[in-house]
Order: structure tokens, then C-alpha cells, then sequence
């Protein structure tokens, strides 16, 4: 039995129901002010778990977006820190799942798509297809992760999760067979920089955020919090079994997505409102740069406008800038109240994800 289970038994048994749920109240407000320590001690996804078993709410609507030049014909899915995970087709956007927090996005070679959003102290994995701007199939594989995950993919068909806030990359066989799972039911687990001791306070701590494999490495992005830190961004490369090959620094702070191939090694320099190629700054829109998709046509970035205060971020915009092969701008989406966390191509293969890289 897991300690948060057993922790979790121990407060309903103990406990009446209504002292329960102030234990429960206070470990949400302590997570609330700082998420980086309730889950260290298991409380919190203890006396929390069993909500994350609802179905996600799933909904379509109209929302706050512009577009500045020529968009292209094409679509796309974006995780979104507001309005949940949202798609851009025929010229429109539509929400697909309605949530807050959704991050990392991928699909398989079945056109199942899987997304991490938060789900108040915790976090799930969902399932889903999507079709004439709907989704269909929708169920939950993993559930009580930590509310920190960021970015998720598939490699050689096994779901690898960026464990973000618990320093480590998790990795689940076969997602397509799973069903609401308990997030302890991983099959490999590593800790690129080693387990955390004292919370996000760790001085070990990598933020670790994306994840992309390539020529049989699995590179890991780790942001390092720079601008707490001082510590530039760094790039880890593991082998296939998740053990550390190499580590070294990609010149930028707070950095996010990583990818590489026989034409670019692109990194978003997040801090900078960047995105370098081979290390040199090739794309400036001058936001938060932080989500990435690459095809053979378009390269779509995402940014977001910068506010150090969490409490405000949810009023600022996001965007997703359209850039061709060479980085010049075709287009710019623009989506209201906002902040862009991921971006997928649907029309076509998306070389981001691991199991679509070009070759």
C-alpha cells in the first residue's frame, strides 16, 4: 500500500466525517500557498484522491480570440493555463475540453489523443479522439498526479510523463489499455537530477518540463527555475532504459521544449522571448515563449504575456505565432485571458511528437 493510501485510510477511519473534511479544506488552502510542499508528505493527494475519478467536464464554445495576417489552412490543438485544451480549425477556435491547467498534449498512431490537466491539488491523464471539432471516446488513464506535470509523449508507445514538480520522469507501458489508474501504477520511474529532499526548494531541483526522443536518446528539458536560482536552463540526454548520458547548458532562462533534428536544434528560451536554433536566437516575438509544434510546412510557437503574479495570469493573452521553415511570421492567433502551454498539429504529422519526429 502506497503511503498516501495508507495515510488517506488512516484520516477516514480516524476521523468523522466532518473533521475530515476541514483536514481537507486546510491542505487545499496549505497547497494553495505553496504546492511545492503539501505533496512532499502525501497529504494532500491523501485526502484529495478520490475526486480526481469524476469524468472531466467536456464542452464547445465560442471564446476571446484575433487574428493578426494570413492564416493558413491548417489545425491545430493548444493546452492552455484558463480555457482548457482548445482547436483551431476552419478558421475558427472551439473548446474541446473545458478545464484549467491543461498542459502537455500528444497523440498515438490510432489518432487517440492524451492531455494532462490539473484537477485542483492533483492532476489527471485523459483520453480522447477528436472529430468534426468534437471529441468522442473521453476517459480518464491516470489519475492523483501531482498538479506540476508538464509535458507528456509518446515513445516507442509508452506514455512518458514530466513529473515536474516531483523531479522525475515517469514512465506507463501500454496507455492504451489503461483505465483509471492510480498514478503509483507507473511501470519506470527515473530522477534525471536525483530525488528531492527538501521540496521545489531542493537545491537539485531541474523543473524538468519537456520531453522529446530522438536517434534512441530521450532528451529532458530542465528550466531550473533561473530567475529563483541563477541557474541557466539545462538539457538532459537519457538512454532508452532513463539513465542520465549527458548533461549541458542550451544558453537560456526558464527554457521550455526542446527539439532536434537534421535541420534545427530549437530550444524557447522562455525568459528571453526567444527561440534559438543551434544556439543562435532566430525568432523574437518578445513573449513568454513556451509551447512548439514542427511539420513540414509551418512551425507554430506559442508566448504568453509575462505576469510574475499567478493570481493575475489569468487575465493575460496568449498567442500562437505561424512561422514558415525559415522563421518569418505568416500569422499570429491571439487568445484572450490565456497563457499558451502546448501546442499539437492535427492536420498532419507534428515531427514535436516523439513517435512522428522526422527521420
Amino acid at each position: 500500500m502506497t503511503t498516501e493510501r495508507l495515510i488517506e485510510r488512516l484520516l477516514r477511519g480516524v476521523l468523522p466525517e466532518t473533521a475530515y473534511g476541514r483536514v481537507r479544506r486546510l491542505a487545499r488552502r496549505f497547497s494553495t500557498w505553496n504546492d511545492g510542499h503539501g505533496h512532499v508528505y502525501g497529504l494532500d493527494r491523501a485526502i484529495g484522491w478520490h475526486e480526481n475519478r469524476r469524468p472531466s467536464r467536456m464542452g464547445q464554445g465560442g471564446l476571446g480570440w484575433a487574428v493578426d495576417g494570413q492564416m493558413p489552412d491548417l489545425s491545430f490543438v493548444v493546452g492552455t493555463s484558463e480555457q482548457g485544451v482548445l482547436l483551431w480549425s476552419a478558421g475558427s477556435l472551439t473548446q474541446l475540453v473545458a478545464c484549467r491547467g491543461a498542459y502537455g498534449i500528444t497523440r498515438d498512431h490510432d489518432g487517440i489523443w492524451y492531455a494532462f490537466h490539473k484537477t485542483g491539488l492533483q492532476g489527471r491523464i485523459v483520453r480522447f479522439r477528436i472529430k468534426d471539432a468534437r471529441v468522442s471516446e473521453v476517459g480518464t488513464v491516470v489519475w492523483g498526479l501531482s498538479r506540476g506535470v508538464h509535458q507528456v509523449d509518446l515513445v516507442g508507445g509508452a506514455l512518458l510523463v514530466a513529473d515536474t514538480y516531483h523531479n522525475s520522469i515517469v514512465e506507463y507501458r501500454q496507455p492504451g489499455t489503461l483505465r483509471n489508474r492510480f498514478w503509483t501504477s507507473f511501470d519506470r520511474r527515473s530522477f534525471p537530477s536525483g530525488e528531492l529532499t527538501q521540496a521545489r526548494a531542493s537545491t537539485n531541483y531541474g523543473h524538468f518540463n519537456s520531453l522529446f526522443a530522438s536517434g534512441g536518446r530521450i532528451h529532458v528539458l530542465a528550466h531550473n527555475e533561473t530567475m529563483k536560482t541563477g541557474r541557466g536552463s539545462e538539457l538532459y540526454v537519457l538512454s532508452d532504459n532513463l539513465q542520465v548520458l549527458e548533461r549541458r547548458p542550451v544558453g537560456g532562462s526558464n527554457c521550455h521544449n526542446y527539439y532536434v533534428d537534421d535541420r534545427y536544434e530549437l530550444v524557447c528560451r522562455s525568459v528571453e522571448g526567444t527561440v534559438a536554433d543551434h544556439g543562435v536566437d532566430v525568432f523574437r516575438p518578445g513573449t513568454f515563449t513556451r509551447g512548439l509544434s514542427v511539420a513540414s510546412d509551418y512551425l507554430l510557437i506559442g508566448g504568453s504575456d509575462v505576469e510574475p503574479d499567478r493570481e493575475r495570469r489569468e487575465q493575460t493573452d496568449g498567442y500562437v505565432y505561424v512561422t514558415d521553415p525559415a522563421f518569418n511570421l505568416v500569422a499570429t492567433l491571439t487568445i484572450h485571458r490565456a497563457q499558451v502551454q502546448e501546442i499539437r498539429r492535427v492536420d498532419r504529422p507534428d515531427f514535436g511528437l516523439s513517435d512522428e519526429r522526422r527521420t
